[in-house]
């Protein structure tokens, strides 16, 4: 019962609406996410998944951080909706894990609420806006 209301719990927040994230944003996205998680999850995102595939993000911006982004990219780690492999493109989610020797992940004890909360999206979007400038200063 525990890990069902986790993963209740991502699917809930999953409603996003817009235009997906691309993927070079989402591979940032997963960066600043396994950084946020240390070494909690039985993944390691950024050696396993950020070359392998990233999740469609419906970007939604709100009162509530990045809920709803980070949700649909936990979903594509739990093996549901749609991800993007450079091998398939767009697939189902636990079709491109499986090619890429992963399986799902299965939630223990409040791992879905350590996945979808923080700001982990505005944090990587804003990484990148700080780097441009950077560089555009010193041209």
């Amino acid at each position: 019962m525990p890990r069902q209301l986790q993963v209740n719990l991502i699917r809930s927040h999953a409603a996003g609406v817009g235009h997906p994230l691309s993927v070079k944003h989402t591979r940032m996205l997963f960066v600043s996410e396994d950084k946020h998680l240390g070494k909690r999850l039985q993944w390691n995102l950024t050696k396993d998944v950020k070359t392998a595939c990233s999740s469609p993000l419906m970007v939604l911006w709100g009162a509530s951080g990045d809920l709803a982004p980070l949700s649909h990219l936990s979903l594509g780690l739990l093996g549901e909706g749609q991800m993007w492999s450079p091998k398939s493109g767009w697939a189902d989610a636990g079709l491109v894990l499986k090619a890429h020797g992963l399986t799902p992940l299965e939630l223990q004890p409040k791992e879905g609420l350590a996945l979808i909360n923080g700001t982990q999206l505005i944090t990587s979007l804003g990484a990148e806006a700080v780097e441009r400038a950077r560089l555009i200063a010193k041209a």
